[in-house]
């Protein structure tokens, strides 16, 4: 256990109870300042995600793969921008984490199928069963 042997290796145990509290205390504001930073860094790209697409050439694109461009956010956009190069790719890590993305974890007895035509950007999905329902 690294981090006991860290700490008998410091004589934490030997440090005055004073000590040791300033210690913990000082730990736990790093810690508490962590996951403010940390809070606030998804608030900010949530925030970014949920912006309008403004950009003609990008609202096109999603037209032409049957995207309401109305109520497309810059999510939208990226996914469908991921899902492009991921077939133009033949990217399969990447293909099973959007789909993973897409459906939760697939177990053994569940399998998709993904086609797409990237010039017309036609992508049809289909979920299935071991047993093809």
């Amino acid at each position: 256990m690294a981090n006991e042997e860290n700490i008998l290796q410091h004589n934490f145990r030997n440090l005055t109870a004073e000590r040791q509290r300033e210690i913990t205390s000082m730990g736990g504001k790093a810690s508490a300042k962590a996951r403010k930073e940390k809070r606030d860094r998804h608030k900010r790209i949530q925030e970014l995600f949920a912006m309008a697409v403004n950009d003609p050439k990008i609202k096109e694109n999603l037209a032409r793969m049957g995207i309401d461009v109305t109520e497309a956010d810059l999510e939208t956009a990226a996914d469908a921008r991921v899902m492009v190069e991921l077939l133009r790719r033949g990217d399969y890590k990447a293909w099973q984490a959007m789909k993973e993305e897409a459906y939760g974890p697939m177990d053994k007895k569940t399998a998709i199928e993904l086609t797409g035509e990237i010039n017309g950007i036609n992508i049809n999905v289909k979920r299935y069963d071991e047993d093809g329902k």
